[in-house]
């Protein structure tokens, strides 16, 4: 207890080192830059106070640094991680303004304190022999590598949940438009089984369904749902790697938090923050489900809740996507295997053909989109090979030489199938498991390049498609795995196998997660679409700006008014922006002039819409506000919106803060407000504390 007391003081004195050595820094350079200066210059003060005075330890000095030094890089990752996590995301969201950088930052410091206190007794300073490092490097790889997928799963979770768009996106529309119409349980059941396009999408239309009906339609239920499939996916496959081998759970549940890293990764930002196409991740979920089961079952294995399961999933999965019906393939190669057995194979075979051709009667004559004369075969290929490496980068000839190596090493391994079969008679099962489900999305992918390419061949690199192409790679890098610990002789190989699994998925997960490329696309559609929330909040119908959100504004006038007069989505009383602050409403008379700002235009949509762009600072912290809100000379609202406009040009002029945001505030006029004076309008700027909390900005809307 003393030791640890001694290491809390010795902590306590580097963190008031760290934090003050961050604000001198800050001066220079950005916060989270600061952050990583600041804990290097503390570390070495932390080592000579924690060898000398707390453990006492002698030996190597340059020894002991390297180890300290790799305990404090553990550590360095939860700093950040908790300091950047609260500065930029929880203390905005609970609108904690008192000096919030240092308060996150002081917190982020003590967060490991006791993790760092064991891994320097025991590591550090501690004594190890040489036959203890040997059985022990590879743990300390995998150490390494969970706290870059835990720090990576944060990160982007983070910053996920905080752009979360409460508005229905492209394919959403379709059932609004569809509720709008009607409600009835008949017509409801109906419209899950209508095609959508060239498939049928029934898990994701009841996934739509209950977040419409339970959680008002604001997506967070369907991003849920996304999170969920993923880690039942990654537990899966992390299952049908072990099975039979005897590394412990901690591996299990490594291997299964590097799946989940790939499959939550921001390189297929469009589904995340949307909650959008949700059957891409249960079509795979439910494809490896029945391969792994159906294996099972003609193994040997066969209990009610085997066979139940594949007669609930294998339909779900062939009506939930396109490539679903493609899981006749890989199924019929699994029963195959068992040609001997395949008599106890025949209900639940039965039912996935019977479901088969329910979709293809459902869908026949359904509307093709595209263009037809681009479904060309040298196009079809070109479409195919890009999408298999669309998640590891944007150059076609690049995306184009990965697919190549995907489909090499998956006929490689399919060979190494077919020779252990002829030689053995049998395969391994769960490795032949993986290589079927690989051999499911390879077919799937085929067949999305036969019906996209109509969209044009850049369409394979669109976000949307990273889903399935991480989960083919996954079922690549798994096969590989299995095949490599069933071919280890001693535990240290297997251990080698896991480690570079491991590795690799750590550096595509951060390639995926770290580019600014993503970031700023996710920035850029979620300035779109809330730009376009609050101008459809505002009554302010800009077409240019519906447009983001649905390619036809006609055509979802009516889905329009269904969630406004029904309370759902951006207009649902459990959305923060569907509401001003009453408190503000009557403000506006009494409130002093804003002494920063300007309003650099007022644009005219139609005589009774516009849009005013500006910006407002307030006069002490040069923050922007919280609120701007466009009031008539009646003191009615009519308009109002968050300030969403990066200006760097403000930014600079006036020394705000990095993340200062200009406005662009929606108005839309009455008949009434058009026959007042509309040169006495003016905006309402709302700030969170300091003073004033309010300034009035008045508006010559001549």
């Amino acid at each position: 207890m003393k030791q640890f007391s001694l290491f809390v003081l010795v902590g306590a004195v580097a963190a008031i080192v760290n934090i003050l050595v961050r604000i001198a820094a800050n001066y220079f350079t950005s916060y989270e830059v600061s952050i990583v200066i600041a804990f290097f210059v503390a570390l070495t003060f932390a080592f000579t106070l924690n060898k000398y005075f707390v453990f006492r330890a002698e030996g190597d000095i340059v020894s002991q640094y390297g180890k300290f030094f790799f305990v404090n890089m553990l550590a360095l990752g939860q700093v950040w991680l908790v300091s950047v996590g609260l500065a930029r995301y929880a203390f905005v969201a609970a609108d904690f303004t008192w000096h919030p950088e240092t308060v996150a930052h002081a917190i982020g410091v003590a967060s490991p304190i006791v993790t760092s206190y064991y891994g320097h007794k025991y590591l550090s300073f501690g004594t190890m022999n040489r036959a203890s490092y040997s059985l022990n490097r590879y743990w300390l790889v995998g150490i390494a590598c969970l706290v870059c997928f835990l720090v990576l799963i944060s990160f982007s979770s983070l910053y996920v949940f905080s752009h979360i768009s409460d508005l229905p996106f492209g394919d959403q529309w379709e059932l609004i438009r569809w509720l709008s119409q009607s409600e009835s349980p008949t017509l409801l059941a109906k419209y899950l089984f209508l095609p959508h396009n060239e498939h049928i999408i029934v898990t994701e239309k009841i996934f739509s369904i209950i977040d419409v009906y339970m959680f008002d339609g604001r997506n967070w239920f369907l991003i849920v749902v996304i999170y969920i499939t993923a880690a039942a996916l990654s537990a899966i496959i992390s299952n049908i790697i072990f099975i039979n081998n005897h590394e412990s759970i901690y591996e299990k549940i490594v291997v299964a938090i590097a799946c989940f890293c790939l499959l939550v990764s921001l390189v297929q930002w469009e589904n995340l923050t949307w909650g959008f196409q949700t059957h891409f991740y249960f079509v795979n979920f439910g494809a490896l489900a029945v391969l792994a089961l159906s294996f099972a079952y003609l193994g040997g294995q066969r209990s009610y809740f085997n066979f139940f399961s594949i007669l609930i999933l294998a339909p779900l999965t062939v009506l939930s996507n396109g490539s679903g019906v493609l899981i006749i393939f890989p199924l019929a190669l699994i029963v195959l295997m068992f040609r001997e057995k395949w008599r106890v194979f025949l209900i639940p075979a039965a039912v996935t053909a019977v479901s088969i051709l329910y979709f293809f009667y459902m869908v026949r004559g359904a509307t093709k989109i595209g263009d037809p004369s681009l479904r060309t075969l040298e196009n079809i290929i070109a479409f195919f090979f890009t999408m298999l490496g669309g998640p590891f980068s944007t150059n076609l000839s690049i995306c184009a030489a990965l697919g190549v190596v995907a489909v090499s090493v998956w006929i490689g391994i399919g060979i190494f199938y077919l020779k252990q079969f002829v030689a053995q008679g049998k395969v391994d099962g769960p490795g032949f498991v993986l290589f079927c489900f690989a051999m499911f999305v390879f077919a799937s992918a085929g067949a999305a390049a036969y019906a996209r390419v109509t969209v044009g061949t850049g369409a394979a690199l669109a976000p949307r498609y990273a889903t399935p192409i991480l989960a083919l790679w996954l079922g690549l890098g798994a096969s590989v795995v299995r095949i490599g610990l069933c071919s280890a002789r001693s535990r240290e190989r297997r251990e080698l196998v896991i480690s570079v699994f491991l590795v690799c998925a750590a550096l595509s997960s951060v390639w995926m997660n770290v580019r600014t490329t993503f970031r700023q696309a996710i920035d850029n559609r979620f300035e779109a679409i809330e730009r376009t929330k609050f101008a459809i909040l505002s009554n302010a119908y800009d077409q240019q700006l519906i447009r983001v959100v649905y390619p036809s504004s006609k055509n979802i006038a009516g889905a329009l008014e269904y969630i406004r007069e029904r309370r759902l989505s951006a207009f649902s009383d459990k959305s923060s922006d569907s509401k001003i602050p009453g408190d503000v409403l009557n403000r506006g008379s009494s409130a002093p002039a804003c002494s920063m700002n300007y309003v650099d235009r007022i644009g005219k949509l139609s005589d009774f819409d516009f849009i005013v762009d500006g910006w407002v600072a307030h006069e002490g912290n040069r923050r922007a506000p919280l609120w701007v809100i466009a009031f008539s000379s009646s003191g009615r609202v009519i308009g109002f919106s968050r300030p969403l406009i990066p200006r760097p040009d403000v930014m600079k002029a006036v020394n705000a803060p990095r993340d200062y945001r200009g406005f662009s505030v929606p108005v839309h006029l009455s008949n009434e407000d058009n026959n007042l004076d509309k040169a006495s309008n003016y905006i309402l700027a709302v700030f969170n504390g300091g003073y004033p909390s309010v300034c009035r900005i008045d508006l010559k809307m001549e």
